[in-house]
């Protein structure tokens, strides 16, 4: 059953972008400090995965930790490392994260029927498909699929295998979402209202989105391009009786790292780790190249689009980046990128609280442009599509009202 204060609460957030009306009692130095703990705990477990670590929860604030998790994404995470004696905590926070990893291992398990049987379908109708991040990742790059919440099943495929797949998606009830040039999304059919704003629920709402390309509108209007996907960038991979195809290296960490560039304003720790794990795994494999990455990089002329995240990566868990790739990573990124990501910490990356113009400008390094960007925040757009008047003129206040309260700053804090 739904909360209708649940769905209030998120309405509210909606139209304001103020997480107080998400957590009331929450305030951005409580949870600044619970995020400053587990960016702490959580780079020392995926540097050294044997050894053990506590979390510091001395206060009792076990709902900003909890909460916290829940944002960052890695509450799951947790969890595990506390059932397998690697973290511990006070016992009001073991039994937060416990649950967070409960509903993490059920939505995995449900997450993973509704794959099937979507992958089924598209095989009878002879569609080919590509799966994409969280549905991959979660079961080749975590202890186990339910550490590593998924919200959505990203597939890539071609334009002219669109409508077949809208077919299909039609009849199992699902309702078309959201459309821009690069992907659409449909809803899964039930309500779509999440059944909580403290974790990831294991029966919140589901989508689908249908990614056209691997292309990235960055913020400012830029876009990020990876190349053509060509057939040696794909590998299989089996999903029950149906082989997909995945990405394959360098390209997959290409993308994962451009995709976290392109939220670097709410990049979060769950991402990172991701990425931490997925490089180290790789290159231990010997199935990822530090030569090749930066060559798929540079070619595409991508190598400044992916600086932000595994700067933020290497970070997190010093080492993982090859010291000539990071040198070289940061020869190639202009300075206004860097001097930005400079001024932020993994702990930090994730401005739920407060953001910074900055890290919307930084992408784009002439006048002219950032004068088109302010233009068109007069006039705002929701990807392709014009808001009315009276709707372009509400988001412009709360703009200005973010600017004037102090939610939204010039610059991010050193």
């Amino acid at each position: 059953m739904i909360d209708t204060s649940t769905a209030q609460r998120l309405r509210r957030f909606r139209r304001s972008w103020n997480p107080r009306f998400l957590w009331p009692d929450m305030t951005g130095e409580r949870f600044a400090s619970a995020m400053a703990e587990l960016a702490r705990v959580t780079a020392a477990l995926v540097d050294r995965p044997a050894s053990r670590a506590s979390i510091h929860d001395t206060a009792g604030d076990t709902r900003a930790i909890s909460i916290a998790a829940f944002t960052a994404g890695i509450g799951p995470l947790l969890g595990y490392w506390m059932e397998t004696g690697q973290l511990t905590a006070s016992d009001a926070t073991a039994e937060a994260l416990a649950t967070h990893l409960d509903h993490g291992r059920r939505r995995a398990k449900r997450l993973q029927s509704e794959l099937d049987v979507l992958l089924r379908r598209f095989d009878n109708e002879g569609v080919p498909v590509t799966l994409l991040k969280g549905m991959h990742t979660a079961w080749v790059y975590f202890p186990e699929p339910g550490t590593r919440p998924v919200a959505d099943i990203d597939l890539l495929i071609k334009r002219d295998a669109l409508p077949a797949i809208n077919r299909v998606l039609g009849g199992l009830g699902f309702t078309r979402g959201g459309r821009v040039r690069e992907r659409e999304t449909w809803r899964a059919p039930g309500p779509q209202v999440p059944l909580s704003l403290e974790l990831t629920h294991c029966d919140n709402p589901w989508e689908v989105d249908l990614h056209l390309t691997l292309d990235r509108r960055m913020v400012g209007g830029v876009t990020a391009s990876l190349g053509p996907v060509r057939p040696s960038d794909l590998r299989q991979w089996q999903v029950g009786p149906v082989d997909v195809h995945v990405l394959a290296q360098p390209l997959l960490a290409a993308y994962l790292a451009v995709h976290v560039s392109n939220h670097f304003e709410m990049a979060s720790l769950l991402r990172l780790v991701e990425l931490a794990q997925m490089l180290r795994a790789d290159v231990q494999r010997a199935t990822l190249d530090w030569t090749a990455l930066a060559q798929r990089l540079n070619d595409s002329a991508a190598t400044a689009f992916a600086f932000p995240s595994l700067e933020l990566v290497e970070r997190l868990v010093p080492g993982t980046l090859d010291p000539a790739f990071h040198a070289r990573l940061r020869e190639q990124t202009p300075p206004a990128v860097k001097q930005c990501v400079d001024r932020t910490d993994p702990a930090s990356a994730m401005q739920l609280f407060q953001r910074s113009v900055e890290a919307k400008l930084m992408w784009l390094p002439s006048w002219q442009a950032r004068a088109r960007w302010f233009l068109r925040r007069l006039w705002p757009h929701d990807g392709d599509h014009l808001h009315s008047p009276m709707e372009a003129f509400r988001i412009t206040l709360e703009r200005v009202r973010r600017l004037v309260t102090g939610q939204m700053k010039w610059k991010r804090p050193s």
